[in-house]
């Protein structure tokens, strides 16, 4: 994001032409509402009460959250609908977790700041290795648990 967060938002919701729905959703005018965003008047905010509605009305290309995780070095990942299926749902996440954990082990351990750069010590390729096994679990047990959730047909 190489923009302010108000910024941002507001551009979103400019831009998605959805300013109307958005204003009829949170119970204000159209013209408070794009007041409280603009990123100039600082002296009318909005609330972060009003992130979530603006993502829902405004933003179906998830450019907020993309821009959040952009600017902590993450990535955003939308799980698609997975109606009755808390559990796959669940360890899917998981898994997304230790694949990111994976990714940061990797980073350190060949950063420069990190133990040696790419040359690394015998604890440091265990604890790689060790997190390596642990996004490996999480993604079989995401495939348990779909498993475990689909209907197979006879054919």
């Amino acid at each position: 994001m190489d923009k302010p967060l108000s910024e941002f938002v507001h551009d979103v919701v400019i831009d998605s032409k959805k300013s109307d729905l958005l204003s009829a959703m949170v119970g204000k005018s159209r013209n408070t509402l794009l007041n409280e965003l603009n990123p100039e008047n600082l002296s009318n905010k909005a609330g972060m009460d009003l992130l979530l509605p603006v993502m829902e009305k405004c933003d179906p290309e998830d450019r907020i959250m993309h821009g959040l995780a952009g600017a902590r070095g993450g990535v955003f990942l939308r799980l698609p609908e997975m109606k009755g299926a808390d559990g796959a749902r669940r360890q899917f996440m998981q898994a997304m977790g230790e694949l990111g954990a994976l990714a940061r082990s990797y980073e350190h351990a060949t950063s420069e700041d990190g133990p040696g750069g790419a040359a690394v010590r015998m604890d440091e390729l265990e604890k790689f290795e060790a997190q390596a096994q642990a996004a490996l679990t999480g993604l079989q047990g995401a495939i348990v648990a779909c498993r475990a959730e689909l209907r197979l047909t006879k054919e």
